[in-house]
């Protein structure tokens, strides 16, 4: 983890116990203070990595379901996706999450209503 170093401004005393059951705690949160660090920063990534994850399932989703109810082919299937959530001023993973849980019906978002 790291080392501390302590130096006690008194010259010529020898260090001892009372030193040690000073600096040992102070040592002991700091070792605390930078793995709590570390683990929100884990923590952190693992949340944004899933949510994107999520995002991206969701679109996949709605996109065949697009494409499958117009007869799209993929690429124009997201394409119309895209226009959709512009025209509704929703981001394009929240338009495709209504769209997949039923909130929005196909139809209406090939129509471009």
């Amino acid at each position: 983890m790291g080392a501390l170093n302590v130096f006690d401004v008194r010259t010529g005393v020898e260090p001892g116990q009372d030193g040690l059951d000073i600096v040992q705690p102070l040592a002991d949160l700091a070792v605390i203070a930078l793995l709590q660090q570390r683990y929100g920063r884990e923590q952190t990534a693992a949340e944004e990595i899933g949510s994107a994850l999520a995002d991206r399932t969701a679109v996949e989703r709605a996109k065949g379901v697009l494409a499958e109810a117009g007869g799209l082919d993929m690429d124009t299937a997201l394409e119309v996706l895209r226009s959709h959530a512009r025209r509704s001023g929703r981001g394009v993973a929240d338009s495709a999450r209504d769209l997949v849980g039923g909130a929005v019906d196909p139809a209406t978002v090939l129509a471009g209503d």
